[in-house]
């Protein structure tokens, strides 16, 4: 299924044509074409349809309670606990490894996640959060055990900071979007 999300994927995104070359000033005509005389008898462009994002990357800025130093300390586990309760409410599904990014990284200022972080960090997440392996062996992080089989969504990066990498997205997301993509070229 993997193969055939991906190949499904790859062509939704293609390019229709390629690009054309640059053009010069130089080879422009004298006389400007009517734009409505060269497309007469063209089927009309569609308008763009602009997304509007709903994927943000959690925010961790208004946290006051974040202290490195405790991260190991038995009691700090209530502040990871909520931590990671709001990064799966603001992002879930999300890669395991993008959970770690924004907790130990980001929120932090971990340079580097050893083992015992990353366990400590996961071990945390299965008390609050359903952790699920996809076939191509990604754990993705979701807000309950039902949400896999329930998700019918894309989301959309809110801002450039915000656009995730293909294999950062879980693949119900990936066939929601390419369910999305095929019923807008229907329209």
């Amino acid at each position: 299924m993997a193969r055939s999300l991906k190949t499904a994927l790859e062509a939704a995104l293609r390019p229709e044509a390629p690009p054309a070359p640059p053009v010069s000033l130089a080879d422009l005509p004298a006389d400007p074409v009517d734009p409505q005389e060269e497309n007469a008898g063209a089927p009309p462009v569609p308008e763009m349809e602009l997304l509007v994002g709903d994927y943000r990357i959690t925010d961790f800025s208004d946290q006051p309670s974040i202290a490195p130093e405790r991260f190991q300390d038995p009691d700090y586990a209530a502040v990871l606990r909520d931590m990671i309760l709001r990064v799966v409410e603001c992002e879930a599904p999300i890669r395991e490894t993008l959970l770690l990014e924004r907790m130990i990284a980001r929120a932090h200022g971990f340079k580097r996640s050893g083992r015992q972080v990353r366990d400590r960090l996961l071990s945390v997440a299965r008390g609050v959060a359903h952790l699920e392996t996809e076939t191509s062996g990604s754990g993705f992080i979701w807000a309950n055990a039902t949400a896999p089989a329930a998700w019918e969504r894309a989301r959309y990066p809110c801002s450039d900071e915000d656009i995730r990498m293909v294999e950062d997205i879980a693949l119900p997301e990936l066939a929601a979007a390419i369910r999305a993509g095929s019923m807008r070229r229907m329209r």
